[in-house]
């Protein structure tokens, strides 16, 4: 048992040392792997930028079909934006390291660059621009002169000699200011009249789009000659302050530009070193990193530090690196305390000590050792996010594009349903209103005919002619005036349920302000407008004829619609009566009138609800030309809708659930996979 119990058998043995084996293996595998991946680390990037990029086309190729609309097209628009924009991350593998100055306005980034340049040629002191970035980098050329090439938002390019360059870009910025102002007071002239804060929001959203003046240009690349400690390795970017002041909103731009960035250096002012603005954009770019903690690529510049010494001496200085340490040790690899304002006086001045001061020449040595050493896995890490960023951005444009196209959807077909309800609603209360003036009227009439047609006098008024009827029993004059004041309530009524509707049935992009302006077209009511020729009471004309050709005459002196029903009328009473005994049919007389006005008021509310059942159904017409034809200007035509949102919604489902470069990297793997055995053999 003893002996058993201490001696391995041959079995237990023999397992371990395949074990161990097979661990030594993996390990060179692993390392082989990884050695190879870093050496190949452009490759798999371009291959990863070449996937998005093909993929993005497909979808603009796809989308373009449909966007007509406004908004859609703005988001065909962000997406060409984007494949343009991982184009240029494309092109910029095969250039130097991208170094990015970053931070708040006015905290010295251009002094910075200016220092690291050894040259003053980032603007200082002026308010941070939001429509460009600089990029500075070493001239391929012979020539001693500054160029300038302007990048373009539709990719084009044009190279400027400097005078000119800053003349056409101070032109630039001038319209922007212009425009600016321009906004600001028409803000400031109508936000009062809007009732709520997402409103006044709104309305600066729009103000923005559709008064500020947006330069085409992207990019300024300044080709700077000549032997330079950063520009021999690196381009530096001099990058817009990330708040900026428009219509009195601080807003952030971190989003438009981070994603270009191989490496940072960000800028904090050490007499602000707890700035809660500095500390929420910092939480912001490690969110954009995909980094819970830290930012790998970036080294901390503490800013500003002469002053502190200036003010509080070396305690001062080692008080605020240790504050700064505390709250941003664990962010940045490298904290370094600088003075923007000494490295370019002493580099401009070629005074050592302000340089030395400066601590300039350590910043350098940090880069070379932050940056330099491990450019390779450092860019492809910083292109691998630049292309998740991009991503990231068009999934949330999309998202909030697809909310606002369902929103839209829901409202075209509710509204349409409370345009038919409200039209039955309004349809009933003028005809319920018509039935009242004209019941009104019909007691009337019957209350004339017992006080006129009382005795046997009444007859030969009856057979003296129309006008009696007209005059006295009917009198036509309220009637037509009753008639053609219901047309025109009709037409009121009409056209106010029109252009009230309309306002609520239109589609705008910025639907709480209304700056969308709806010009309904005028209701025109068919009927005629009623009105007695002056003939009709010619009595003379009236005796001669006989009783039956009574009502065609009086019909003929009317304008046609009441004067027919009138003229019906009285050739019915009046040839009823003259072929019978006067005596005899007084007091059916009176029930012949009254059955005979009934016909003139059930012929009229006929009539009149016809005209409004026509130009309601008119005014309908008109309000769903309008949704579709606004919904159409917004995002597509309805029907099309289904196809827009699968379409899109396939987009968020790509971006979401596959990781966009581990295919690649798998097939990578595949390619490589002979190289990583052959290394692993040599070993």
């Amino acid at each position: 048992m003893d002996t058993y119990s201490d001696s391995p058998t041959p079995m237990l043995s023999s397992e371990l040392s395949a074990y161990d084996k097979g661990l030594a293996l993996y390990s060179k595998l692993l390392h082989g792997m990884d050695m190879l991946l870093r050496e190949k680390a452009m490759d798999i990037l371009s291959l990863e930028l070449n996937q998005e990029i093909n993929y993005w086309s497909s979808v603009i190729d796809d989308l373009s079909e449909f966007a007509k609309g406004s908004m859609l097209k703005d988001l065909n628009d962000m997406m060409n934006d984007t494949a343009y924009e991982l184009m240029n991350l494309k092109e910029s593998v095969k250039k130097p390291f991208l170094l990015f100055v970053i931070g708040m306005g006015n905290y010295g980034k251009s002094t910075l660059v200016n220092a690291l340049l050894g040259k003053e040629l980032a603007d200082v002191g002026v308010l941070p621009k939001t429509w460009k970035i600089d990029i500075f980098e070493k001239a391929e050329t012979g020539s001693d002169d500054v160029t300038l090439e302007l990048v373009f938002r539709d990719s084009t390019r044009e190279v400027m000699p400097e005078v000119e360059a800053r003349r056409f870009l101070a032109s630039e910025e001038k319209k922007r200011e212009r425009s600016e102002i321009e906004a600001m007071k028409v803000f400031n002239a109508n936000s009062a009249d809007l009732p709520t804060l997402e409103a006044k929001e709104q309305y600066k959203a729009y103000l923005e789009k559709t008064m500020i003046y947006q330069s085409q240009v992207d990019e300024v690349i300044w080709h700077i000659p000549g032997k330079n400690a950063i520009l021999d390795e690196y381009r530096l970017v001099d990058t817009p302050g990330l708040i900026q002041d428009l219509l009195g909103d601080e807003r952030y731009g971190l989003s438009d530009y981070y994603f270009k960035a191989d490496g940072v250096i960000w800028l904090l002012d050490a007499t602000t070193i707890s700035s809660k603005n500095t500390q929420d954009l910092i939480k912001k770019i490690i969110k954009l990193s995909g980094n819970d903690r830290s930012l790998r690529n970036s080294i901390a510049v503490l800013n500003r530090i002469d002053q502190v010494y200036e003010q509080q001496g070396k305690e001062g200085v080692e008080k605020v690196m240790a504050q700064a340490l505390e709250i941003y040790g664990g962010v940045f690899p490298k904290i370094i305390p600088f003075s923007a304002k000494q490295a370019w006086l002493g580099v401009s001045a070629n005074d050592q000590q302000l340089t030395q001061q400066s601590n300039i020449e350590q910043l350098l040595e940090h880069i070379r050792e932050v940056f330099s050493a491990q450019a390779r896995v450092i860019r492809y890490r910083s292109k691998s996010n630049g292309i998740k960023l991009l991503n990231d951005k068009m999934t949330d444009s999309v998202n909030d594009y697809l909310a606002r196209l369902q929103a839209d959807t829901n409202k075209l077909w509710q509204d349409s349903k409370t345009i038919h309800d409200e039209a039955q609603r309004l349809a009933k209360s003028l005809e319920r209103n018509l039935s009242i003036s004209l019941e009104r009227y019909r007691k009337q009439v019957n209350s004339r005919i017992r006080n006129e047609i009382c005795d046997l006098e009444a007859i030969k008024l009856l057979n003296a002619g129309g006008s009696f009827v007209a005059s006295t029993i009917l009198k036509t004059n309220e009637l037509i005036v009753t008639y053609n004041s219901h047309l025109k309530e009709i037409e009121a009524v009409i056209k106010g349920f029109l252009d009230y509707q309309v306002q609520e049935v239109t589609f705008s992009e910025f639907a709480l302000i209304k700056q969308v302006e709806v010009k309904s077209q005028k209701i025109c009511i068919e009927a005629p407008t009623i009105r007695l020729d002056d003939s009709f009471t010619d009595n003379t004309t009236a005796n001669t004829i006989s009783a039956g050709a009574v009502g065609a005459l009086i019909g003929s002196f009317v304008v046609p619609g009441l004067g027919t029903m009138i003229g019906a009328f009285l050739g019915g009473v009046l040839g009823s009566i003259f072929s019978e005994s006067a005596e005899d049919k007084l007091k059916r007389l009176h029930d012949k009138v009254q059955t005979e006005t009934d016909k003139i008021i059930s012929n009229l509310i006929e009539k009149i609800n016809l005209v409004v059942e026509d130009n309601i159904k008119i005014a309908v017409e008109k309000l769903s030309q309008e949704q579709i034809s606004s919904f159409s200007l917004l995002h597509c035509k309805p029907s099309k809708k289904p196809i827009v949102s699968d379409l899109l919604y396939g987009v968020i489902e790509r971006i979401l659930s596959e990781d966009i470069s581990t295919s690649q990297r798998s097939m990578l793997f595949a390619i490589m996979a002979p190289d990583i055995i052959t290394r692993i053999k040599k070993d």
